[in-house]
């Protein structure tokens, strides 16, 4: 990542800032058996030059999903769960005129609980308005992690999400 920056001209450097919301799904493993879909909040920078099509973002954020029932679990209500995360992804973005797709992809951190943190990779999507100084965007991003999961589990069992984000950048 620190080289993706550092290929790109210091003078079209300016930092971009970003706010989203949006739902966030459980995919596989632990939270897809045991909880429901919940939402995700994030907040993020951007360095790049608008004239290239390569960047680089960091983003933080926040994601909590309900716990239910589970038939034949001896009828356990799981606890709402949540993590939170620190991504650094390289972003490659089209110029297809008044909307501008793009795709992300990095390494992440994330803390299921206080003081447990693992390390994942996310990937996904999105498209963005050039309108002006302030741009709205959508992206689907999905995230892969190992999990603690609780005595039920084993350790590093795989927790895979995914949020669609709708925010703005500016």
């Amino acid at each position: 990542m620190l080289l993706l920056a550092s290929a790109l001209p210091l003078t079209a450097q300016a930092p971009r800032f970003s706010i989203a919301a949006g739902p966030a799904i459980p995919i596989a493993g632990i939270r897809s058996e045991t909880h429901s879909n919940g939402f995700n909040v994030q907040a993020g920078v951007g360095v790049g030059n608008l004239d290239r099509p390569l960047s680089v973002r960091i983003d933080g954020f926040y994601s909590s999903f309900g716990g239910k029932a589970v038939p034949g679990d001896a009828d356990r209500e799981y606890s709402d769960e949540w993590f939170i995360g620190v991504t650094a992804n390289g972003v490659y973005t089209l110029d297809a005129g008044s909307v501008r797709p793009y795709a992300i992809a990095g390494l992440g951190f994330y803390n299921e609980y206080p003081g447990l943190y693992n390390v994942g990779l996310n990937a996904g999507v999105g498209a963005r308005l050039p309108v002006g100084r302030i741009r709205p965007f959508a992206e689907v991003r999905f995230h892969n992690f190992a999990t603690l999961g609780g005595s039920e589990y084993r350790f590093g069992s795989p927790a895979r999400t995914a949020s669609l984000s709708l925010g703005i950048s500016f």
